[in-house]
């Protein structure tokens, strides 16, 4: 009667070269953008959701600023989106989507779909 012990090494290595392959000045995929005088609770959890069910790298700015100095603060993270949230957004059922990385029109996107866009999105720029 023998023994079995695995490690996963393999996975482990795979794992490895997934997280290499990210760019080393990328630290965000998303950048959570909070309109001034906005309370953000909604931002956070919009965050989380990304983070959690997506396995996405988002950094959500809770501090004051401007949108001029947070949108450089998305563009200097690396980020290839920003997610806008403020109440004229929420009161839409919309965040708004602006692209960093390539030259495409900001768009409204519904809340409801934004999971299903943002999948997309990341699947063809991986490619």
């Amino acid at each position: 009667c023998g023994v079995g012990f695995a490690l996963g090494v393999e996975r482990l290595l795979l794992l490895r070269d997934v997280v290499l392959a990210r760019s080393a000045d990328r630290i965000a995929d998303i950048y959570v953008i909070i309109e001034p005088d906005f309370t953000g609770i909604q931002a956070m959890q919009l965050a989380e959701q990304c983070r959690g069910e997506l396995l996405l790298r988002v950094i959500c700015n809770c501090g004051a600023g401007s949108m001029k100095a947070q949108f450089k603060k998305a563009d200097k993270s690396g980020a290839d989106l920003a997610l806008i949230v403020g109440q004229r957004e929420l009161d839409q059922g919309k965040v708004g989507v602006k692209f960093l990385r390539v030259k495409l029109e900001q768009e409204d996107i519904e809340l409801a779909k934004l999971t299903e866009f943002l999948i997309e999105h990341f699947k063809k720029i991986r490619q």
